[in-house]
């Protein structure tokens, strides 16, 4: 995959729900989905050379966010956040899958997600 072949973001879909996209040219826009299920909302935030993406998603009764990641393979997944905490947000991914973002209670702190943690 070349830079500029998978773009992500977010758009209202048919039931006027936000949801993450990927676009390619081949397969043009397509809604990636919510981790809630269709009346969620969720936002992708960056996109890896493998076509992993990231992203902040609502959960459990929709006013929650957690990070995720989304694969072709395994659909989203929650990455989940530290007890205490509020949100995570997922805002970039590396060819590992490696993924850094925040996670949000009273105060903003780093985290990195690895494949095995």
């Amino acid at each position: 995959m070349n830079e500029g072949d998978v773009v992500v973001g977010l758009s209202e879909n048919d039931a006027f729900a936000i949801h993450a996209f990927r676009w390619t040219a081949t397969a043009g826009m397509v809604d990636i989905g919510s981790l809630l299920g269709a009346s969620g909302t969720s936002v992708a935030t960056a996109v890896n050379a493998l076509g992993q993406i990231v992203g902040l998603s609502t959960t459990g009764d929709g006013t929650i966010e957690h990070a995720f990641v989304w694969d072709e393979r395994s659909g989203m997944r929650d990455l989940g956040i530290f007890p205490g905490d509020l949100q995570s947000e997922a805002r970039g991914i590396n060819g590992d899958g490696q993924v850094v973002g925040i996670s949000i209670s009273d105060h903003t702190r780093a985290v990195l997600w690895t494949p095995s943690h």
